[in-house]
């Protein structure tokens, strides 16, 4: 997955919409900097940034990213982003469980520190972009149904 995957969805599901990046921002919690970085492909959304998204277009998670290439209809599912990070913090301890591992070698699998993960699993801290891609891939789970869109 590139950034220019996900900056062409973005463009795509403006124009699909007839908005523009500064509409997006008004019209949700969006900083319009914001938007415009993701549509240069210079940054990706944080994960509460990616449900805004996500139900702002009534799109997949995974679309928009570009893990799939199916364009599902969705409705928006309004979880705020302290749910999403539950769900995902409860996917990350039921594999834990399942292959009876601990939170350092969860952090080895990941690719990151022991003390970022457990920013996520202590303080309330999300993933970045990538690292919620390899989660996903890890547990074999869409975006949405680890952030608790379906």
């Amino acid at each position: 997955m590139g950034s220019s995957i996900f900056a062409a969805r973005l463009k795509d599901l403006l124009l699909y919409s007839l908005k523009k990046d500064t509409q997006l921002a008004e019209e949700t919690t969006l900083k319009r900097k914001s938007v415009y970085n993701w549509i240069r492909g210079v940054t990706y959304p944080n994960a509460e940034s990616l449900l805004i998204l996500a139900n702002y277009f009534q799109v997949s998670a995974d679309y928009i990213i570009g893990l799939s290439d199916k364009e599902e209809d969705m409705k928006a599912v309004e979880i705020s982003a302290t749910e999403a990070h539950d769900t995902l913090i409860n996917h990350l301890h039921a594999y834990m469980r399942e292959k009876g591992i601990t939170y350092y070698r969860l952090a080895k699998l990941l690719g990151v520190g022991q003390g970022t993960m457990m920013r996520w699993f202590k303080a309330g801290a999300t993933p970045e972009m990538a690292i919620l891609i390899r989660i996903s891939k890890l547990l074999d789970k869409s975006l949405d149904e680890l952030l608790g869109r379906r």
